[in-house]
């Protein structure tokens, strides 16, 4: 039914689909084959989601400006790696939860110039290393959540410039409740 909805509107840009695991990983890559002038795609918790999808927004989606893609488990630097190399207009990446590490964040840190928000929410191997280079290299980041991250010191927070608002345990908005607000 999606890919039929994307053959039939080649001008979408944005597509919403949280939390659905009926879409294949072969589904989802075909659909990408009709979204050439997509923006912004949110793919959240989705198990489907693996490198191969990745790989192929890479190839088909060259003006994505945002991705949403926390708890998809089957990726890694390869899929990120690819996404960043050719998805260089990106300006929010969501990896929260995600196998991600230092090779992932070398290439946001490459090839991401545009990015504003970045999202690391419980992403266990990001170091300090990788953090930094994004600190220094992703100038435009207003936005930064590391929240999490067992590997990471205070160092890396601090190498965000004080235009960058960092959520993290080492930061004054560093709790759960300023990740998860609580509603009354």
């Amino acid at each position: 039914m999606v890919l039929g909805v994307t053959k039939q509107l080649p001008n979408l840009t944005s597509i919403d689909l949280k939390w659905n695991s009926l879409l294949t990983s072969a589904g989802l890559v075909a659909m990408t084959s009709y979204l050439e002038n997509l923006q912004c795609l949110a793919l959240d918790l989705n198990s489907n989601v693996d490198d191969t999808v990745l790989q192929a927004i890479a190839l088909n989606c060259p003006v994505l400006r945002e991705l949403s893609i926390p708890w998809c488990l089957k990726t890694s630097s390869v899929g990120v790696t690819a996404l960043t190399k050719s998805c260089t207009q990106l300006q929010s990446l969501n990896l929260s939860r995600c196998t991600v590490g230092e090779d992932s964040l070398r290439a946001v840190a490459r090839y991401c110039s545009q990015l504003r928000k970045l999202d690391l929410f419980d992403c266990r191997q990001v170091t300090d290393k990788g953090v930094l280079q994004v600190a220094v290299k992703c100038t435009q980041l207003v936005y930064v959540v590391l929240l999490s991250c067992p590997l990471l010191t205070k160092q890396c927070v601090v190498a965000f410039p004080v235009t960058c608002k960092v959520v993290s345990e080492y930061s004054e908005e560093g709790t759960a409740e300023s990740y998860f607000p609580v509603v009354p």
